[in-house]
């Protein structure tokens, strides 16, 4: 009797293993699913990049991870975060090695990632009848300019374009979330979409 009591406590326990881990690979067959994970090519979003803000105006340009000076008197307006954001999604990308290097991440693995572009929409009276003048400014607390190459990691900027009125501003965020084998990064660079800072000069004529 005793014997036929372990045999069935063994064989409950068997199933209940089984149970779990047939719960545990389910979860995480939806988990990759979420993430839809492919081997898109870095370098083709670059290019996208590119193509896509070829039309834009950078703001000013300046190597340098420092505020510029204040032009026209201290007309500086500073605004923050963002009115827009979207995303690619997460994918895995094998990542340029430049950025790799920045982020202090291993060089020969894949990483889940996902590519943020921010935009911020401004609605300024008196631009379209010239009353107004607009002015991009240097802000070394934005992102990374939308046409940005490998050689760019270090800049800080947007891009932006007018229509009567209405100026768009326009960045961009790496979000490194994890490498391929699951191992946790969490990293916005050069910031996360609430932190940008965009920087931009008004005058009066």
């Amino acid at each position: 009797m005793t014997h036929k009591i372990i045999l069935l406590i063994i064989a409950t326990l068997l199933v209940a293993s089984c149970d779990n881990s047939s719960d545990y690979f389910s979860v995480n067959e939806k988990e990759t699913e979420s993430l839809k994970i492919d081997t898109t090519s870095y370098y083709k979003i670059l290019e996208s990049n590119t193509i896509e803000y070829r039309n834009y105006k950078r703001s000013s340009v300046v190597p340098s991870l420092t505020r510029a000076t204040a032009t026209n008197g201290g007309n500086d307006i500073i605004v923050y975060g963002y009115t827009k954001k979207s995303s690619t999604g997460y994918k895995k990308y094998a990542l340029d090695k430049n950025l790799k290097s920045i982020l202090g991440l291993y060089p020969n693995a894949f990483y889940i990632c996902e590519f943020i572009t921010a935009t911020y929409e401004l609605t300024i009276p008196g631009i379209s009848n010239r009353t107004v003048r607009f002015s991009d400014v240097d802000s070394p607390n934005c992102g990374l300019f939308p046409d940005y190459t490998k050689d760019e990691y270090n800049l800080r900027g947007y891009s932006y374009t007018r229509k009567g009125d209405n100026i768009t501003l326009v960045t961009k965020i790496i979000h490194v979330k994890c490498d391929q084998s699951g191992v946790n990064y969490d990293i916005w660079f050069p910031r996360k979409p609430e932190e940008l800072q965009w920087i931009y000069n008004i005058e009066q004529k």
